[in-house]
């Protein structure tokens, strides 16, 4: 009986006692027993309604991109509970690049891409020095020299300045990101990183904005039949390079806390290659083209430094609107990379997808069909070509000029991306007897022309390739000829594809006026 009455008290305190902890009521408490035991049960069923006050702190941030919003995490340590606030994006961003002439194709179309995303303040600064290795850099440093070109774009045009210190830089502005780069012969190779914590290590000591992460810019593999010297450390083979750079991101970048975020340039490079306009986005072997190639490069670093969405993108390189043309596979190229930035991605447009433009079967094949609309489209420019004569050129097919390579055609293998792509003039033309500044290229839609310049006749040209047009008009002049004595072309369809049932359609969509003497 004793221990009877002895429980009976027990439960008799514990009413007590929850009664003692339910909040106020302004309503009357009912006396019966298991409507009391109802009533005080309820409040106690979160932890929320008993915490006298919230302590509530910070457990998880994700910071504000220029184009994404963050958000901060609260988890209150009495009762747990948990809520979540948005930081708004910043619309504002400062780039600092430490790196060589890859960072420059990477950055060259980044003011304009992030204006035309929607960033309303944009800063892109890059240090230069060609073929610039961390070793380098770091020396550089050590040494506080004076050693770099310091280009830079606040208002959509790039200045220049000579002889610049990294420590200048980086106290010029307050960045938000600064981005480092290996040059791309020693980029995958572990033994080349040895220098790359103390840069860092320097960059964070040194940078005006607390808050500035050091980002990670993956450089693209050489073109399959580049003459790069350092190729060979890679067995000559675009696959392999590509694999060696991706390996050491992710075994030597990656796994430091450092670094925050990978700009994957070399796979939305790898990615496009594997669409219609094939191994075709370097201007020179290794630097990017000035269109397409730097276009797609650019698209990464926005996408990664801003948060913002790759599909909104519509601005144009005034100099290369045949860019647009190809903004369906630059785009899908540049998003697989951000979603598997070290896996190849096929495009859905693979090479022999497209066809090549405007040609049809019934399309005249003697050049001099086509005089009386070349005629209105050079008065269109201000030109009468009454005084100009149409010029009759022999072709290969199957073959190309590289001015900066050889001074000789190279005819492509059927294991080669171009095999079947170019047809090209069978010699070269001499500028002062020949083919004259002042002479007139004609390019029809659908079709692409390449213009490769040569000292002499037996000498490769030592600056950089010439760009393929598919400007409809163009007149040469001494500026693009840069002093050089000699001229000759290649033709391709535009986009690029096999065009060996048709090479004699080739060469009546390219007509070259000369200027009668």
């Amino acid at each position: 009986m004793k221990k009877f009455i002895a429980i009976v008290c027990l439960l008799l305190a514990s009413l007590m006692l929850l009664a003692s902890c339910a909040p106020s009521t302004d309503s009357p408490q009912t006396t019966d027993s298991s409507q009391s035991i109802e009533t005080t049960a309820q409040p106690i069923e979160t932890t929320e309604q008993i915490c006298v006050e919230h302590e509530y702190l910070e457990t998880a941030r994700t910071d504000a991109l220029a184009l994404k919003d963050g958000a901060i995490r609260y988890s209150c340590s009495v009762c747990g509970d948990e809520y979540s606030e948005t930081v708004p994006a910043t619309k504002s961003i400062k780039i600092l690049a430490l790196g060589n002439s890859f960072t420059v194709d990477g950055t060259n179309h980044l003011w304009d891409i992030c204006k035309d995303g929607g960033v309303e303040n944009v800063i892109v600064g890059n240090l230069y020095i060609g073929n610039c290795t961390l070793d380098t850099h770091w020396n550089n440093i050590s040494g506080s020299k004076a050693a770099y070109k310091f280009y830079k774009n606040t208002n959509g045009t790039w200045k220049t300045t000579e002889n610049y210190r990294i420590i200048d830089a980086l106290k010029e502005e307050d960045w938000d990101y600064i981005v480092l780069h290996q040059t791309s012969g020693s980029a995958g190779f572990a033994n080349t990183f040895g220098k790359l914590d103390d840069i860092i290590g320097f960059m964070n000591d040194n940078k005006t904005n607390p808050a500035a992460k050091i980002v990670w810019h993956m450089p693209w593999a050489y073109q399959s039949d580049s003459t790069h010297a350092e190729f060979p450390k890679y067995n000559r083979d675009q696959m392999k390079m590509y694999s060696e750079i991706t390996a050491r991101v992710q075994e030597l970048i990656l796994t430091r806390d450092t670094i925050s975020a990978v700009i994957p340039s070399g796979t939305a490079i790898q990615n496009l290659r594997t669409s219609y306009i094939g191994d075709n986005l370097t201007r020179d072997g290794y630097h990017l083209s000035y269109s397409y190639g730097r276009y797609t490069a650019s698209l990464a670093w926005y996408s990664i430094l801003t948060g913002g969405e790759i599909d909104v993108i519509d601005w144009l390189p005034a100099k290369y609107p045949e860019v647009q043309c190809y903004l369906p596979v630059i785009k899908e190229a540049a998003k697989a990379a951000i979603a598997t930035p070290f896996e190849i991605t096929q495009s859905s447009l693979p090479q022999g997808s497209v066809p090549i433009g405007t040609y049809t079967p019934s399309d005249p094949m003697d050049p001099a069909t086509y005089l009386e609309g070349d005629k209105a489209l050079a008065e269109a420019f201000g030109v009468d070509l009454s005084g100009y004569e149409l010029l009759t050129w022999d072709y290969y097919e199957n073959s190309y000029w590289y001015c900066t390579s050889k001074t000789g055609i190279t005819t492509p293998k059927s294991t080669a991306s171009t095999y079947h792509q170019n047809i090209c003039t069978k010699k070269k033309y001499s500028v002062e007897n020949e083919l004259p500044v002042g002479t007139i290229f004609i390019c029809d839609p659908g079709w692409r022309f390449r213009l490769e310049i040569f000292p002499s006749a037996s000498a490769i040209y030592k600056g950089i390739r010439p760009e393929g047009s598919t400007t409809p008009f163009y007149i040469l002049d001494e500026d693009f000829l840069n002093g050089c004595k000699y001229i000759a072309w290649s033709v391709s369809s535009y986009p690029k594809s096999d065009i060996s049932d048709n090479y004699s359609q080739a060469y009546p969509h390219i007509r070259v006026y000369v200027p009668v003497k």
